[in-house]
């Protein structure tokens, strides 16, 4: 049993949930408690008792972050990490409706109106409002920060809540419109709720409790030296007491005199969130270690107090349930029953706080109490100031502080820049990043000052604060990351691993505590798998699983607590979930502290030149992205004594290098960009994908571009959007550089079909950014037009397969184009080559040629000079008749013979280049 730190103890303490409580609820009637937990359960208990009610509610498939009961009390609500609202029966304890796909991300916060017809709910970019009976949506509020809490008003016309961006606003519940906005001071930022005049708003940062007028806009602060870390705040049903959950202990406030009342309600763990009960006589509180405690207010405050401050004269409070000295505290433990002391006198409870104080707020206290000689709360930092880091340490600890601006970019990288899920090594859990903020969280006092100025200098010329930060956050947030070629089958899934019964046990989006029983089984399913390896008996049932046990344990051999592998860390029936993955995949590699690579199909290092793993698409970006690899082959054996594989001139690199055709420099030191789109296609022609559209879908982390994925849609569709993100986010000709036939596209037929297309491309030398993009007209490219002159066979009706062509201008003669056997018609047609590498022209200037020219051969259908029939016709609408087309022929480069060298130009006319629709 746990040592309480102070003399007061709870008067219940309720046992069931097997991880953190989140959330909690009471009932109307004051009879009923309502709990979530990251064990993804929902419990209702019998205060009477002390018991729980039934089975728990298991429908959420992470973890349950909010509850939230009707004003009747028949209907409750739940939401959690998986997105969805559970909309359930209080007296049945069912769910009573299909659950709600809400949000795209995890549901924060819920609360009904007043009234009970509506249900709000907050999440990462967005407010929503429902009809409490059909769940239909009402409004919605679109936002560019996460909504941790928000807060029904009074009278049910507005909505309050406090925004990762630092500020907590109001928003008319009719129109979402914002009303009223004040800045918080800080990004982390837990716990708001209106007082009784519709008027004032009270929200908890790490560092004090604000309360806001948001008539006024003014905005004071109280309890500097007490809050810290806060979890949680309420009011009391009458408006009178205000709780502030903060680390450990829970704290109570007079809001009349905004003064700490009694001791805390010291827990044995952090208070993730708390309640009042309908009369205001208990507190209810979820703690970290899986239970839920009931304070009884006689307990802390003097009788009178509590007569006066849970008293409601408009309507006394008329509550069966009794909780406190008249009840036998039956659940509570032995230890607690003894500790329990009398209740307190007024004088003696004021001795005993450690630091009484006294705070004034001139806009709030009526004037009786504002003449009073007390210390006046030291003024709030204005809008869009940023504090000193300097100035930015704990005094009563000693420790520095972490900076705001580490503090922010540490929520960035890890919300933004590494896995959703990954296995936290010493449980075999699969975690979140809420559970990775968490683990990295008190370790940020690493990054001081000493440290960023330290690292700034380190560097020629020195780094900016900025990336110095970014840079040592990246160390301290570090994880491994697995590379190998699936299995054919028998590789552990997400939905498998978060099964009860599963190796793994989902652990939830911010669970930090796992079940000691999960904990258990997962170390005897690995042990029993890994003794019947080493038995020599029977293989494992699954080689997967097998696999994924190998490489947990070499990435503990290398000192790191977490693991991403895409086979069990990736919710593939999430669609939004799949479809991050996959777009920040190649993000994911290249933070990772070390990629552990498997190679099934080699022994020694010479097998590798015919291993799938450098086979597969996949693992293109697998080989570029990371900083640091290990290779081990099919024993898990090292194939090299260094510490890091991917160092320059060492035999694997070397043959690698052989094996790939990418430079060296490209696998030690890499940079997305689309650029150089010709070179690095050629290196992902004949890699091999299960699913089509993966061809294209691997690429995109290697061009630094973002395409939806569409699993289904092709991969000649896939590709095609994926060369269109290329054109727009880069431009470079390099993109054009490729030859064959196009692909199959809608809107034209100048888009290459697959990376193949690439294979054997001219070197060229980017030299200019062209203005390129796809439209409904087809393939919009702006091209240098040289005309061909070509010697047309006799027209016999038949098809010609081998035409000469000579390019007088600019004196280039004969032109050598592989036709690859296209059928040319022998009706009349004009020919030109589209020159797609030059400089494009400046404002008053003409654009240039270099020596080396590469081009596409295009036709039109020549037009008779004279043609009576097309005359008024514009050129508009005969661009179907007469416009280009490109042939599909092999690669077309020529040198100029009037330029001297690669260094120089040759300007042609401006009137030769054109924007061509092909």
């Amino acid at each position: 049993m746990e040592e309480f730190k102070s003399a007061t103890v709870p008067d219940k303490r309720l046992k069931g949930h097997t991880s953190v409580v989140t959330c909690l609820a009471f009932t109307p009637d004051g009879r009923q408690l309502i709990t979530g937990s990251y064990d993804r359960r929902i419990r209702l208990w019998d205060l009477q008792s002390g018991e729980a009610i039934g089975e728990p509610i298991w429908n959420h498939k992470v973890s349950v972050l909010t509850v939230a009961v009707s004003p009747s009390g028949t209907r409750f609500s739940s939401g959690g990490g998986d997105d969805r609202i559970l909309l359930c029966d209080t007296i049945n304890r069912v769910v009573v409706a299909e659950p709600l796909h809400a949000h795209t991300n995890r549901v924060n916060s819920l609360c009904f109106s007043p009234d009970g017809t509506r249900l709000v709910s907050s999440s990462v970019g967005s407010i929503k409002i429902w009809d409490a009976v059909s769940i239909d949506l009402f409004l919605e509020i679109k936002m560019h920060s996460d909504v941790p809490a928000i807060a029904h008003s009074p009278t049910g016309t507005r909505i309050a809540g406090v925004c990762s961006d630092r500020t907590a606003r109001v928003w008319d519940t009719t129109t979402g419109l914002q009303t009223a906005c004040s800045p918080t001071g800080c990004a982390d930022t837990h716990g708001i709720a209106w007082m009784l005049d519709g008027r004032t708003v009270v929200f908890a940062s790490r560092a004090c409790v604000s309360v806001w007028n948001t008539e006024t806009s003014q905005v004071d602060q109280f309890g500097s030296d007490w809050v810290t870390d806060v979890r949680g705040l309420c009011i009391s049903p009458n408006g009178k007491l205000l709780a502030v959950a903060c680390e450990s202990a829970v704290h109570l406030v007079d809001v009349e005199t905004w003064t700490r009342l009694g001791l805390p309600f010291h827990h044995p763990r952090p208070a993730f969130c708390i309640a009042f009960s309908p009369d205001g006589r208990s507190l209810a509180s979820g703690c970290a270690d899986n239970d839920i405690y009931l304070w009884d207010m006689t307990s802390n405050v003097p009788l009178e107090e509590v007569s006066r401050l849970t008293s409601t004269p408009e309507k006394p409070s008329n509550v069966a349930v009794q909780l406190g000295a008249k009840q036998e505290p039956a659940p509570c433990d032995p230890e607690l029953r003894h500790a329990r002391r009398g209740r307190w006198g007024w004088s003696r409870l004021l001795n005993s706080c450690s630091n009484p104080q006294r705070l004034r707020f001139p806009s709030l206290l009526p004037k009786s109490q504002t003449t009073q000689a007390m210390p006046p709360i030291p003024p709030s930092k204005p809008s869009g100031t940023q504090a000193d880091p300097a100035e930015q340490t704990t005094p009563d600890t000693g420790f520095e502080r972490p900076a705001q601006d580490v503090v922010d970019e540490f929520v960035r990288y890890v919300m933004n820049e590494i896995p959703i899920h990954m296995i936290y090594l010493p449980t075999m859990m699969i975690v979140g990043r809420g559970f990775v903020h968490a683990h990295f969280k008190d370790r940020l006092r690493e990054i001081n000052e000493a440290a960023i100025r330290k690292e700034r200098e380190s560097i020629v010329p020195p780094w900016s604060r900025e990336r110095a930060i970014r840079y040592l956050i990246q160390n301290l947030v570090s994880y491994a990351i697995f590379s190998h070629k699936w299995l054919d089958e028998g590789e552990p899934t997400y939905q498998q691993m978060t099964e009860t019964n599963s190796p793994l046990v989902l652990a939830s989006a911010s669970n930090a505590h796992p079940s000691e029983g999960s904990r258990r089984a997962i170390r005897r399913i690995f042990a029993n798998a890994s003794a019947s390896a080493d038995a020599g008996s029977e293989p494992p049932k699954s080689e997967g699983l097998k696999k994924l046990q190998n490489c947990c344990r070499l990435a503990r051999n290398f000192g790191l607590e977490f693991l991403w592998s895409d086979t069990c860390c990736i919710d593939k029936s999430s669609s939004a979930e799949l479809d991050e993955s996959i777009r920040s995949m190649f993000r994911w590699y290249r933070n990772a502290s070390i990629c552990i690579v498997h190679l099934n199909k080699t022994t020694v290092m010479e097998d590798l030149r015919q291993d799938e793993w450098l086979g597969r698409g996949w693992t293109l970006q697998e080989l570029l992205a990371p900083k640091r690899m290990k290779f081990f082959n099919m024993k898990w054996e090292p194939l090299t004594d260094q510490e890091d594989d991917k160092e320059e001139d060492t035999p694997l690199m070397d043959l690698i290098v052989e094996a790939t055709g990418i430079p060296e420099d490209d696998i030690y030191d890499f940079s997305p960009a689309p650029d150089h789109v010709d070179e690095r296609m050629s290196w992902a022609a004949g890699r091999r994908t299960t699913r089509a559209e993966d061809v294209a879908y691997s690429l995109m982390g290697i061009f630094d571009v973002s395409i939806q994925i569409a699993y289904g849609e092709g991969a000649e569709h896939a590709f095609c959007r994926l060369v269109e993100a290329i054109m727009l986010a880069g431009g470079s000709s390099s993109v054009l550089n490729w030859a064959g036939q196009p692909a199959k596209h809608h809107s034209s037929r100048c888009l290459p079909s697959s990376p193949a297309s690439y294979l054997g491309h001219p070197n060229l030398v980017t030299i200019g950014r062209l203005d390129l993009a796809l439209t409904s007209s087809g393939f919009q490219v702006p091209l240098i037009l040289l005309p061909l002159e070509t010697i047309r066979p006799e027209f016999d009706g038949r098809p010609v397969t081998d035409i000469k062509f000579r390019c007088p201008e600019l004196g280039i003669g004969d032109v050598q184009i592989d036709t690859r056997g296209f059928r040319f018609s022998a009706i009349p047609r004009q020919y030109a080559l589209g020159i797609y590498h030059y400089i494009p022209p400046e404002s008053s200037s003409n654009p240039g040629l270099p020596k080396e020219l590469a081009a596409y051969l295009l036709e039109r259908d020549e037009v008779p000079e004279g043609d009576a029939s097309l005359l008024g016709l514009s050129r508009h609408h005969r661009s179907m008749d007469d416009g280009w087309r490109r042939i599909p022929t092999g690669f077309i480069s020529c040198e100029l013979p009037g330029v001297p060298d690669f260094a120089s130009l040759w300007y042609v006319n401006r009137s030769c280049l054109q924007t061509l629709y092909l």
